[in-house]
């Protein structure tokens, strides 16, 4: 089976390298990613090539923790109907639901979950199949994700 990820995923890429001293495309000519696809954020990629391109914004920066400094410029606002329905939830809880089941209109491949047990939440996030290379970078800017939601809260987290 073939996974996926949507463009929409990676709007804070080429700002992020501009920021970084680097230059965007040839950061994106090295990994073999066509420059085009930047202009239709509905546009799938293959997981591989997805972390492929992660990896690489990494090396072309020196920056290890890239996963979280692309995260942070990022807004959920980009990820269109996903990010609209997450805004839009009355609660946290039902936020995250919405992050739960509707993961699929940004990525295949991948489940989150939250469970509850008394006062406590967990959530994990869990790639399906094998990702080939490493997620680290990605999972990261993932874990910002979810940072961001809860901060929509108000309270510190």
């Amino acid at each position: 089976m073939s996974y996926g990820h949507r463009v929409c995923e990676l709007g804070g890429v080429v700002p992020y390298l501009l920021a970084n001293g680097a230059r965007p495309g040839r950061v994106l000519k090295r990994v073999g990613f066509p420059t085009h696809l930047f202009l239709n954020p509905d546009t799938w990629i293959p997981r591989e090539v997805f972390l492929t391109l992660v990896n690489a914004l990494s090396s072309a920066t020196g920056d290890p923790h890239c996963g979280i400094h692309i995260g942070e410029m990022e807004s959920f606002v980009q990820f269109e109907a996903f990010g609209e329905a997450i805004l839009n939830a009355p609660t946290l809880r039902d936020a995250i639901g919405v992050a739960c089941r509707r993961t699929a209109l940004i990525q295949t491949g991948t489940e989150i979950r939250l469970s509850e047990n008394r006062r406590t939440a967990r959530l994990s996030y869990s790639f399906l199949g094998r990702t080939g290379e490493d997620p680290a970078q990605y999972i990261q800017g993932v874990l910002v994700f979810f940072q961001k939601l809860l901060a929509l809260t108000g309270q510190s987290v």
